[in-house]
């Protein structure tokens, strides 16, 4: 919502505004999931999306673990796994933030490593993919809204939105997420 403002009032170009979004779920994502599979997060390929909040969706038909699907690592290792319940596995990461701050008191260092990444991102013309607050314009059915995107990052700020395909109910979720989105900024103008 505060990128969406700072769009409208600045003048800057869309590829300018640049919100934190979902990195830190996504972050928080990995660690989840590198911890249930007892694997280093950095092996893990995944984006939480949409709202950094409780509506944000994680499309699970693109998350891999070492290239493999996360789906089929459930399918492959139930005895080692048990049942997972990713909608549990979503809400947790939506919540985790608050765990944080009632034991610590604070999340900046959280939302710090997640800036100092999109900063490196920009400053080194690395053209990274990082899920980050772009304004979407026809990308996933959306427009005129901020949230969280998988986007590719350099020198000119945000280079391009990576547009996956979910599955119509991952889309679906993505969607709501949306307009949850436009109902908080409606409630700001």
């Amino acid at each position: 919502m505060i990128a969406y403002h700072v769009y409208k009032i600045s003048g800057l170009p869309k590829s300018h505004i640049i919100g934190t979004g979902t990195s830190v779920d996504s972050a928080r994502l990995k660690n989840f999931i590198g911890d249930l599979l007892n694997v280093d997060p950095r092996s893990v390929q995944g984006y939480s999306m949409g709202e950094h909040g409780d509506s944000q969706m994680v499309p699970w038909s693109h998350v891999t673990v070492g290239g493999k699907s996360f789906y089929e690592i459930l399918r492959d290792n139930k005895d080692r796994v048990g049942e997972v319940d990713l909608d549990r596995l979503v809400l947790e990461t939506a919540r985790a933030g608050w765990e944080v701050y009632n034991r610590k008191g604070t999340t900046y260092y959280g939302i710090a490593t997640a800036t100092v990444g999109i900063i490196k991102a920009i400053i080194n013309d690395e053209n990274r993919i990082m899920p980050v607050s772009t304004l979407l314009e026809g990308e996933y059915g959306a427009h005129d809204v901020f949230c969280g995107v998988p986007a590719v990052l350099n020198a000119d700020g945000v280079k391009e939105v990576v547009e996956i395909h979910m599955t119509n109910e991952e889309l679906d979720k993505f969607k709501k997420s949306i307009e949850l989105i436009k109902e908080y900024i409606k409630k700001i103008n």
